[in-house]
């Protein structure tokens, strides 16, 4: 009797030994602040790639503005246009928006299209030209942009004139990217997947617009 007395003592004592049981609390609490920190590590790493591929991306779109600006156009129409014979300006007359109203030529790997107004240039389009520009976008290798997110625009905003050695009008270029994707790694663990950004753009006068130089 005094045995199974003693028994059901132990077996009440249990329950209450265990709550004041502490052994192992050290290890647990290791445990989640390791979990906490290697997660938020992670976390750091993911979004300092997302800013490394940002600035990447801003650095290629201004890099290939840059070259666009004094490389054969991609919208080749530009070269052959001359507002002489097309409208029948003396030479040295300005192109004013009023005189050629104002378009933009949009130019993709697809060709180019006219986006805005009539397109008094044509939709011509040279291939090599916008490779080459596509091509300065990717940093020599260090950024791969596939070339389908690269487009460039030609917009007559009224600079320019008749005659012009190289061509007549001047139009501001605008070298962009869209579409560009990041793929998160250890977001995707809370239900991130990917991020689409925003457009990247960069926007210059003309130059030239001849890799051989003004003729």
């Amino acid at each position: 009797m005094a045995y199974l007395s003693l028994s059901l003592s132990r077996s009440r004592a249990r329950p209450r030994s265990l709550l004041r049981d502490t052994d192992g609390a050290v290890m647990i609490e290791f445990t989640l602040v390791v979990v906490l920190l290697l997660g938020v590590t992670f976390a750091i790493v993911d979004f300092a790639r997302m800013a490394w591929i940002h600035t990447l991306a801003a650095k290629g779109a201004e890099r290939a503005a840059r070259l666009a600006v004094q490389s054969d156009p991609a919208a080749s129409g530009f070269t052959a246009y001359s507002a002489v014979g097309a409208l029948g300006l003396a030479p040295g007359t300005d192109l004013t928006t009023a005189r050629l109203p104002a378009f933009t030529l949009r130019c993709t790997t697809a060709g180019c299209t006219c986006t805005v107004g009539t397109c008094a240039v044509g939709t011509g389009y040279d291939g090599d030209a916008f490779a080459a520009i596509a091509a300065a976008a990717q940093l020599g290798g260090s950024f791969p942009v596939p070339a389908d997110r690269v487009y460039v625009e030609y917009a007559h905003v009224g600079q320019g004139f008749a005659g012009r050695p190289g061509p007549d009008v001047v139009p501001m270029v605008s070298v962009g990217m869209t579409g560009l994707q990041h793929d998160w790694i250890i977001l995707q663990a809370f239900g991130f997947d990917t991020f689409t950004m925003s457009d990247f753009r960069t926007t210059l006068p003309a130059e030239d617009l001849a890799t051989s130089g003004p003729t």
